[in-house]
């Protein structure tokens, strides 16, 4: 509904144009002056507010107000929304606790005295046990290790010996992320500290890298460089 017609409405159907008019203005200054008082606030919020402060004006509708503020250049497009591309390969499949552990953060909340609070979790995903739920003071590698040392000496994993090809060459993560080549140190990743990892020659000097069954990247032999794979988008 334009502020027109509401102004025609208010003043009756033989009310002067001039009047018409100068409700028109005036409904619309009314609207522009609580905006620049409340800049964050939307067009359902002014329209209320205005209904409080004059019951006795038929304000127009939410969306003509919004209509308004749109000509004065107070509003923002709606942004469309990306849609996530549905990740296509398949999880691995669970048929027994403590064979896989899923690790998260849940997102962070203020407690009552304004402190962030960023709450990691540790969660079984045969069972959907929650074995860890706790706050750090940083979202960092040694906090989450911390947690994750501390949830595996609670529960010992005992996981079935995983056996690589026999075309695979097998090399054994030490303490720091690295492996052995030719006397040279390469780093994969801490998280796979004292694991054993598989190297499949698919080049000259290139190998793909798997920790068991899931492909971690590309090892090139000659730049002795590790790149992790990249995950679907």
């Amino acid at each position: 509904m334009d502020v027109a017609v509401v102004a025609l409405q208010f003043f009756g159907q033989g009310a002067d144009a001039g009047d018409v008019v100068a409700a028109h203005v005036a409904a619309e200054n009314a609207i522009l002056a609580l905006r620049s008082k409340y800049p964050s606030w939307g067009a359902r919020k002014l329209k209320a507010r205005l209904e409080k402060l004059d019951p006795g004006v038929e304000w127009p509708s939410a969306s003509t107000v919004g209509n308004i503020l749109g000509r004065a250049g107070l509003t923002s497009p709606t942004k469309k929304k990306r849609r996530t591309t549905p990740y296509s390969e398949p999880f691995s499949e669970v048929t027994a606790p403590n064979q896989l552990w899923c690790m998260d953060f849940k997102g962070n909340f203020n407690t009552g005295d304004g402190t962030r609070s960023d709450p990691f979790t540790v969660t079984d995903a045969y069972s959907r046990y929650l074995i860890r739920c706790q706050i750090v003071s940083r979202m960092d590698f040694s906090q989450v290790r911390a947690i994750c040392e501390a949830a595996m000496r609670e529960y010992p994993r005992t996981l079935a010996e995983f056996i690589y090809p026999k075309s695979f060459l097998g090399r054994k993560v030490n303490n720091n992320g690295d492996i052995s080549w030719q006397r040279r140190r390469v780093f994969i990743s801490e998280v796979f500290r004292f694991e054993e990892i598989g190297l499949e020659h698919v080049g000259e000097d290139l190998y793909k890298v798997f920790f068991h069954d899931v492909e971690l990247g590309q090892f090139d032999a000659e730049a002795l460089r590790f790149r992790p794979a990249r995950l679907p988008r």
